[in-house]
């Protein structure tokens, strides 16, 4: 009887640890399947892009008032930002989107909050970006009322979904100037930078609150947890009240604007990361 016990418990240790090797290559199959498959889609993607690019821009020999017409037709149609440079690096034209990442004007500070109706003193609270439910502009429009901020005003730029519901809700004092295509020019006006949003995988809006040099109010959200050592401490996501008691302490501060650690998402280290990539997936 024993020797049948025994018998059964290696037979049942066999079959265990069979399973363990099976499953173990099974798992291993499976990740070097996904990986080749997101090498291919990437690969896929790239492709199709350079050749939407060659099929639908000027060749390169074209006379250089087509490409830069070209250029803009295509980064307007496709909303992506792009320049042209000559071979020299002079600048020869560059869409909207792209030169918005530049420098503010100067005097736009100025000019921006005399059309808003906003006096040079107030102390001006913003968001930049799509008026929808994930960005949270119907939050921001309770916690600002809420905190009642002598002095302050807020201003939501931008356009969306949400915007006529947030615009009827919120007061005649909040400004809402809709669409803007000088997000640069409107940081220079702004005080404080503030996300209410409930979800903000990474946002660009981000990066240009950061390269502006503004103080930082956010949500913890991906994004803002990714970049949280630029901002002020997070608050929960959908807490208005939370973000009425930040606005308030944020008030009494007043905050300067101040540099932040924009370098690492500069564009030579972006391109230099990608290309690292890309190197690395073709050694593979």
């Amino acid at each position: 009887m024993r020797s049948l016990y025994l018998r059964i418990w290696l037979t049942v240790v066999a079959a265990l640890a069979l399973f363990a090797l099976v499953s173990g290559w099974l798992v291993q199959r499976h990740l070097e399947e996904q990986r080749e498959r997101s090498e291919r889609v990437v690969q896929e993607r790239v492709a199709a892009w350079a050749d939407l690019l060659q099929a639908t821009l000027p060749p390169a020999d074209a006379p250089l008032a087509e490409q830069a017409q070209g250029l803009l037709d295509w980064g307007q149609r496709q909303r992506v930002p792009m320049a042209l440079d000559a071979a020299d690096g002079r600048r020869i034209v560059a869409t909207e989107s792209f030169v918005r990442r530049g420098l503010d004007e100067p005097g736009a500070r100025e000019r921006l909050r005399a059309a808003w109706g906003v006096g040079p003193d107030d102390w001006l609270v913003v968001t930049l970006g799509r008026g929808e439910h994930s960005k949270g502009w119907d939050l921001l429009v309770q916690a600002f009322e809420r905190a009642a901020l002598p002095g302050a005003r807020l201003v939501l730029v931008g356009q969306g979904p949400d915007w006529q519901a947030v615009r009827s809700a919120a007061g005649a004092d909040v400004v809402m100037p809709g669409f803007t295509n000088e997000p640069a020019n409107c940081l220079a006006a702004f005080d404080l930078f503030v996300s209410a949003a409930r979800s903000e995988p990474f946002g660009l809006v981000f990066l240009e609150a950061m390269h502006a040099g503004l103080p930082i109010l956010a949500t913890a959200t991906e994004g803002a947890q990714h970049l949280q050592a630029s901002f002020e401490p997070l608050l929960p996501c959908g807490d208005a009240a939370a973000l009425a008691a930040a606005l308030a302490r944020q008030h009494a501060l007043l905050p300067a604007r101040r540099a932040h650690p924009v370098e690492p998402y500069a564009l030579p280290a972006r391109v230099a990361e990608i290309e690292a990539f890309y190197r690395a997936c073709g050694a593979r």
